[in-house]
């Protein structure tokens, strides 16, 4: 009985305990407040802890305060509270905790005001991106990296004016990442910057704009920029504005002492095929990297247009812009341009020689064959052996350097029409033969010498290039076919008669064709 009675004296002891403590009303605002003031650390900590948890107006005021408590736990305390807001009043003391003595602290309010985004941290934060503090600085640079907001294009474009040259940096990268046009206004003030990573990044970020704007600055920037990096880019900014006045400093940039400015000022002019551009481009030959587009560049342009600068080429003093003139010369079928091949023939340079003698090896113009003969009697050896090299690859046989041994050797086969060095005599005499007698076979054709003349020179002119003649030396050769062909038809026709005899003619046609 004493048992039970002692067990509910305790129930209900506990339960108006618990009443009790239900019904008392939290610390108030002022309590706590007088709490920060406390000379125990820790009342202050818990303090903290309890206003942050607070929806109370007026506590941000009061965290605020906190937040310069000369106790650096209290200062933390009062961080991770501010980290956990997200009011506008929170970010104003975090930006203010980036001056705390703490570098744990700044370390942190520079983390949190990053994954806020706040615009207003930006001028603040970039102040921390050139402190002593590695860890810091690199927070701080995080954070500002993460602030892409374009309200913050006025303090990213104030900070290029910040002795620190990692903020002008960061600053200049921002405006590029923001991509704002105000920020066209700002960046041309540091491609002076003494540094030359600011420089760059300024170059590159001009670069990620179109606008009238950068298209006029960096016309200057080519015309006249020290830095070889900017010069390049802007040559190939400028390939993109499809303005043509930029020729006029695209055109000189070819000849910058800096190869790869050159290379982005031809590749920039691709966009503007004009004929002024056209003999600047081919002074381009003589150097060998800037060649390799320039070169390209030209074949893609009309030859109309390249024609007159590139046969005057072939006659300019520096050797290289010769030999690369007769290579894009050399498969023209045009006559003036093979002139100027029989000239490079017997240039004094070999690198110019060799384009020419291959395309001339190439084109089997008759010309080309006694032109090589000739040379074996150059007074330069050089000339003399590839003139000799040349004719071996014509023929297909060595007789050394004498031209008077090349020429018994390679003495046509008869005066027939279609006896001209076009390749092997042999096959010249066989396969005139072969046309005289099937003609005469075949046709039968009597008293019709006019008929007969004009079949063989047509037969004459469609066999030739097969045996190797170019169809474009066939006019000569043609009006001789036909004269010889009417001469030989009458004056078989004529002394046959009705019957005419085959075997004779047959004999005839041989004895001419290999006489």
């Amino acid at each position: 009985m004493n048992k039970h009675l002692s067990a509910l004296l305790i129930g209900g002891l506990i339960v108006f305990t618990l009443s009790f403590l239900a019904q008392a009303e939290p610390p108030s605002l002022s309590n706590l407040v007088a709490q920060l003031s406390s000379s125990n650390v820790s009342d202050r900590i818990a303090a903290v802890g309890i206003l942050g948890e607070t929806t109370a107006s007026g506590t941000a005021a009061w965290l605020s305060e906190a937040a310069h408590d000369d106790a650096q736990e209290v200062r933390r305390a009062v961080l991770r509270v501010l980290t956990d807001q997200s009011t506008p009043e929170s970010s104003c003391a975090l930006i203010d905790m980036l001056k705390d003595q703490d570098s744990y602290i700044r370390q942190n309010a520079a983390v949190a005001l990053g994954a806020r985004e706040a615009p207003a941290a930006v001028t603040p934060l970039l102040g921390l991106v050139g402190e002593e503090s590695a860890q810091v600085a690199r927070s701080a640079e995080e954070a500002v990296r993460r602030i892409r907001d374009p309200a913050a294009v006025p303090a990213y474009a104030q900070a290029l004016n910040d002795p620190s040259p990692r903020v002008r940096e960061v600053a200049v990268d921002m405006l590029r990442v923001i991509g704002d046009p105000r920020a066209i206004e700002s960046l041309p003030k540091t491609l002076k910057d003494d540094e030359i990573r600011v420089r760059r990044r300024t170059v590159d970020a001009l670069a990620s704009f179109q606008d009238e704007r950068v298209k006029e600055v960096f016309v200057d920037v080519l015309r006249s920029h020290p830095d070889g990096y900017a010069r390049r880019i802007a040559a190939h900014y400028l390939g993109s504005v499809g303005d043509p006045k930029v020729l006029e400093v695209l055109i000189p940039a070819l000849c910058d002492q800096e190869t790869g400015v050159g290379v982005e000022a031809a590749k920039s002019l691709a966009s503007y095929p004009e004929p002024r551009a056209v003999e600047p481009l081919i002074m381009t030959f003589r150097d060998k990297e800037l060649s390799k587009i320039t070169v390209g560049l030209i074949q893609s342009w009309p030859v109309s247009m390249t024609r007159e600068p590139l046969l005057a080429a072939t006659a300019h003093e520096n050797a290289s812009i010769r030999s690369t003139a007769v290579k894009l010369i050399s498969g023209w079928p045009d006559e003036q341009a093979m002139q100027r091949l029989f000239v490079a023939v017997a240039d004094a340079q070999g690198l110019v020689r060799a384009p020419a003698i291959d395309a001339l090896v190439k084109s089997r113009d008759p010309r080309a064959s006694e032109l090589f003969m000739t040379g074996l009697t150059h007074s330069n050896r050089a000339v003399r052996q590839d003139a000799r090299t040349a004719l071996i690859r014509w023929y297909g046989k060595d007789y050394g350097l004498d031209a008077r041994v090349w020429r018994e050797k390679t003495k046509p086969p008869g005066l027939f029409p279609t006896s001209f060095p076009i390749g092997s005599n042999r096959l010249v005499a066989v396969a005139k033969l072969a046309v005289l007698w099937g003609l005469v076979w075949l046709l039968r054709l009597k008293q019709q010498p006019f008929l007969c003349a004009a079949i063989y020179a047509m037969a004459y002119i469609l066999l030739s290039p097969w045996l190797g003649m170019p169809l474009m030396t066939l006019l000569l050769p043609g009006v001789t076919a036909i004269s010889f062909s009417i001469l030989y038809f009458w004056i078989l026709f004529h002394f046959a008669g009705e019957t005419l005899i085959w075997w004779p003619v047959f004999l005839s046609g041989a004895v001419l064709a290999v006489i």
